[in-house]
């Protein structure tokens, strides 16, 4: 018993000696690799064109190597690593008749950064023959990965994009490798970003095809497109900032490469966004589908970056957009339908604010607009047509209502806006304008008619004086825009008004007042007037060449000048009262019976237009200014017949046209 005793004891001391020295072996493999074990490591590791070298190597007997501080180097170059890792955790399983690096089962990674591919150079005799040579050799002669080998990489950086982690299985077969499966997530910004898609890459011809989707915040995606050599489609993503999540993308790509045909490059991506500014104006949605191609077309190479659709949509308005730029001839085209704010589409554009000659439109309902575009970056040469449709606008103040325009541009000659048509103060409203290309000077004829008068005057008097009778204006105008847009008006127009009370409007206060004091109770009596004059304007001063007013009791007929561009608007005017209507059978038989009196019955107006002095020209000012030799005061401008209805408009635009060119 004590024998058999012993011989258990000895057996166990001796499987517990075993079991420690066999944990040393495995504990010391697992720790690290001597040296002379890991430079034939690094040589089994490099084959063909490419070098392995790292700093520490480490081993289990479950067949795992470890490798820390990697750098993966072409031959022959002394250009940077083309890949380096903080740590590499290979999983081998031996295959008889292949080389050790074929051994790999699953490859895990921390720290890897890996620089474009598109970036490498080769020095001469590693080029792509040394590539082609490399991969024919390990995908068709040695068949390594021809079994999909999942790959697990952490806190890495590939082709400029920063991974939190990536898994993918890569597999290479008759010179095509593939990698499938592929889940990426990121973290940028603060947002967690998730991305799943696939890959192939053909060598011998080269040809790339990458498929992928997910959330990505649009520097991952800028990134990205960079590296794959879609620089130019990213000046579309550039300007998108302060976003509150990450953008919903998708994109494909297809890249090849042949020795007798210049490279195919299509770069397809959409991605879609909510919550973010574009060119610092805020969107609530954006949509963005993009298409980058360089592909041979005959005996030359086609390239165009085609943007279609991009659809936004703003707290108050959406619209599309669709553009197309061809680097060749370096011009592009431009298309945007949109109903919102014309500001807000500028900005979005441009990222610069509305030229401020166009602020003295503004559209109080967004407008419904489409804007075909031209762009020419060699010279330098912007064309457009567009036209717009509004429910409501503010043009100056003046309140408008369905108004429609057609534009023009060319940049540095003219913009031109045409076809205009509104309805204000119940009535109609049509124009054209031309403006210079800087559009500090412009030529524009109006045309309004219809206006009801209680309207226009409670919009410019603020008060009801009664009458609701018409007003109709035509005006032909010219001078600068902003600050001396007074200063510079100049041009013609005419004026009628049917039924409008006008001798209560307060410029002819100082008459009624007359009237009323030296014949009690008859200023009630005047109403329904009408009225109608021509005039031009020159830097501002208006010259009255002969108002006529006519009443049912008292008619006026005046001379004189206006200046808009004063505090008060000052008027300097004779005037001369008549009785009855002044074109009436009976008016003109009352001033020839009553000539002598109605030549006394004048008055000079001086001062502001709503409080101007209305003085009474006695006898005694009639002597005086002809012995002083002064112009006669009773004597007014006679009655001319009216010019044609566009007779004056005519000269107007040819006289701009000339100056600024036609916009045809």
């Amino acid at each position: 018993m004590k024998k058999r005793a012993g011989i258990w004891a000895f057996a166990r001391n001796a499987v517990l000696t075993v079991a420690l020295l066999l944990g040393l072996i495995v504990w010391r493999i697992g720790r690290d690799v001597p040296a002379f074990l890991r430079v034939r490591l690094e040589r089994a590791l490099s084959g063909g064109i490419v070098a392995v070298r790292f700093d520490k190597a480490s081993a289990r007997l479950s067949g795992e190597i470890t490798v820390e501080n990697v750098r993966i180097n072409l031959k022959r170059s002394l250009d940077p690593p083309i890949a380096t890792a903080r740590r590499l955790r290979l999983r081998l399983c031996r295959r008889k008749g292949v080389p050790f690096y074929a051994w790999v089962n699953s490859v895990e990674a921390d720290g890897l950064v890996v620089r474009p591919i598109f970036d490498i150079e080769f020095a001469d005799g590693d080029g792509d023959d040394a590539i082609v040579r490399y991969f024919d050799y390990a995908t068709r002669e040695n068949d390594w990965f021809s079994n999909p080998i999942p790959f697990s990489i952490r806190d890495s950086d590939i082709f400029t994009v920063k991974f939190r982690e990536a898994s993918f299985m890569a597999s290479a077969k008759d010179n095509v490798i593939r990698l499938d499966n592929g889940i990426v997530s990121l973290r940028s910004s603060g947002f967690d970003e998730l991305v799943s898609g696939w890959a192939t890459f053909a060598i011998d011809p080269f040809e790339a095809r990458v498929r992928a989707e997910g959330t990505l915040t649009h520097e991952v995606v800028t990134g990205l497109v960079d590296a794959l050599g879609g620089q130019r489609a990213n000046k579309i993503l550039e300007p998108i900032s302060l976003y509150s999540a990450p953008m919903r993308v998708s994109g494909e790509l297809l890249w090849r490469e042949s020795p007798d045909r210049p490279s195919t490059q299509d770069l397809r991506l959409a991605a879609a966004g909510t919550g973010l500014r574009y060119n610092g104006e805020w969107l609530e949605r954006l949509k963005v589908v993009l298409q980058w191609v360089s592909a041979p077309s005959g005996d030359s190479v086609e390239k165009r970056l085609v943007v279609s659709p991009v659809d936004f949509t703003f707290r108050d308005g959406s619209g599309t957009l669709a553009a197309v730029w061809r680097p060749k001839t370096h011009d592009a085209d431009l298309r945007v339908d949109a109903n919102a704010p014309v500001e807000r589409i500028v900005r979005l554009l441009t990222g610069d604010a509305l030229p401020a000659a166009t602020t003295n439109v503004v559209f109080t309902t967004p407008p419904e607009m489409s804007v075909s575009a031209y762009f020419s970056f060699i010279d330098e040469r912007t064309q457009a047509v567009g036209s717009f449709a509004a429910r409501e606008a503010v043009v100056r103040s003046v309140p408008l209502e369905d108004v429609r325009l057609d534009m023009s541009y060319e940049e540095g000659s003219y913009l031109s806006v045409t076809n205009v048509s509104a309805r204000l103060f119940g009535g109609t409203a049509s124009a054209s304008a031309i403006f210079n290309g800087d559009l500090s000077r412009y030529s524009a004829d109006i045309s309004l008619a219809d206006l009801d008068c209680a309207q226009f005057r409670k919009h410019f008097i603020g008060k009801d004086i009664g009458g609701q009778g018409t007003v109709a204006i035509n005006l032909s105008l010219g001078g600068e825009t902003g600050a001396r847009a007074l200063d510079t008006l100049s041009g013609s127009g005419r004026f009628s008004v049917h039924d409008g009370n006008i001798l209560r409007l307060p410029l002819f206060a100082g008459l009624t007042d007359f009237i009323g004091r030296n014949v009690p109770g008859v200023d009630l009596l005047i109403m329904q007037s009408d009225a109608s004059s021509r005039f031009s304007i020159t830097n501002g001063l208006v010259e009255i060449k002969r108002l006529s007013v006519s009443g049912n009791l008292f008619s006026l007929v005046a001379s004189g000048k206006c200046r808009l561009n004063m505090e008060g608007t000052p008027v300097d005017m004779l005037a001369q009262l008549r009785f009855f209507h002044s074109q009436s059978l009976i008016g003109r038989f009352a001033r020839l019976v009553t000539l002598p009196v109605s030549k006394m019955m004048e008055f000079k107006v001086k001062g502001p237009a709503e409080d101007a002095n209305w003085n009474y020209v006695g006898i005694i000012d009639r002597i005086v200014s002809i012995f002083r030799e002064d112009e006669d005061v009773t004597a007014l401008p006679a009655e001319e017949p009216e010019a044609p209805p566009d007779g004056n408009d005519t000269k107007r635009r040819k006289s701009a046209e000339r100056q600024y060119g036609t916009t045809e």
